[in-house]
C-alpha cells in the first residue's frame, strides 16, 4: 500500500495540569510576605505576620483536559492577607502596663520593644479581627537631666556629688573626673560641669492583647 496521510494528536491531560500546579505552589510566597509587610507598612500599620493567611489558588488553563492543544498556558491567582495594628496604639499599650512599675516623676521608658515584640494569636473572630497576645521587653531608665544635675553638684565634693547622683532612680554607678588632676571639688559653675549617661540594661517585660484590623494587598 503506498500513500496515506498520518496525524498525530496531542491533548491536554490532567497530569500536564498538575503538574503545572505543584510547579508553581509557594514559588511567590516569600516575595508576597515582603510585598505585604511593605504595603501594611505603607498604610501606617504594624503588621502582625501570624495572622498570614494564603488562599488556595484560583488556576486557570488556556485549554482543558482533553482538549486537543500543543501548547497550554496554566496561572495561579492567590491571595495574601495579614492583619495590621497601628504601632502608636501598641506603644499605649505597653506604656500603661510599664507605668505602674515605675516612678514616673524620675524614670520613663527609653525603649517600648514594640520594633522587636512576638504575637500569638489567641483567638480569630473574624478574617479581619483577631485577639493578639504582644510579648515585648520595654526599658525603663531615669528621667536625666544633665543640666539639672550639673546644677545640683557644682561646687560639691567628689563624694558628695556621687552620692547625690546616685539616689536618683534607676542610677547604678557613677563616675566623676576632674581636670587637670590637682582639681578635687566639682566646680562652681554649672557651664564648666559637662554630665555624659549610659543607657541602662535593666529592662522589663510586658505582656498585652489588642485587637487588629485587616489589610490586604
Amino acid at each position: 500500500m503506498s500513500g496515506g496521510t498520518s496525524n498525530v494528536v496531542v491533548v491536554v491531560q490532567q497530569s500536564d495540569i498538575d503538574g503545572a500546579k505543584t510547579s508553581m505552589k509557594g514559588k511567590q510566597d516569600d516575595a508576597a510576605k515582603t510585598d505585604l509587610r511593605t504595603q501594611v507598612d505603607k498604610d501606617g500599620y504594624f503588621p502582625l505576620m501570624d495572622t498570614l493567611v494564603i488562599s488556595d489558588p484560583v488556576i486557570k488553563q488556556t485549554a482543558a483536559v482533553g482538549d486537543e492543544a500543543t501548547d497550554v498556558t496554566v496561572t495561579a491567582e492567590t491571595t495574601y492577607s495579614v492583619l495590621g495594628v497601628k504601632q502608636s496604639d501598641l506603644s499605649t499599650l505597653v506604656k500603661s502596663s510599664v507605668d505602674g512599675q515605675i516612678d514616673k516623676s524620675k524614670q520613663v521608658i527609653l525603649d517600648d520593644g514594640v520594633v522587636a515584640a512576638s504575637f500569638t494569636v489567641v483567638t480569630r473572630k473574624s478574617p479581619q479581627i483577631a485577639d493578639m497576645s504582644m510579648q515585648a521587653v520595654a526599658t525603663a531608665g531615669p528621667q536625666l537631666d544633665g543640666k539639672a544635675i550639673a546644677n545640683d553638684i557644682k561646687g560639691m565634693k567628689k563624694g558628695d556629688a556621687q552620692k547625690l547622683i546616685l539616689a536618683r532612680p534607676g542610677i547604678k554607678d557613677v563616675t566623676i573626673s576632674y581636670s587637670p588632676f590637682w582639681v578635687l571639688s566639682t566646680p562652681k559653675a554649672a557651664k564648666k560641669i559637662t554630665v555624659t549617661f549610659e543607657k541602662p540594661e535593666k529592662k522589663t517585660s510586658t505582656q498585652s492583647s489588642n485587637n487588629a484590623t485587616s489589610a490586604n494587598p
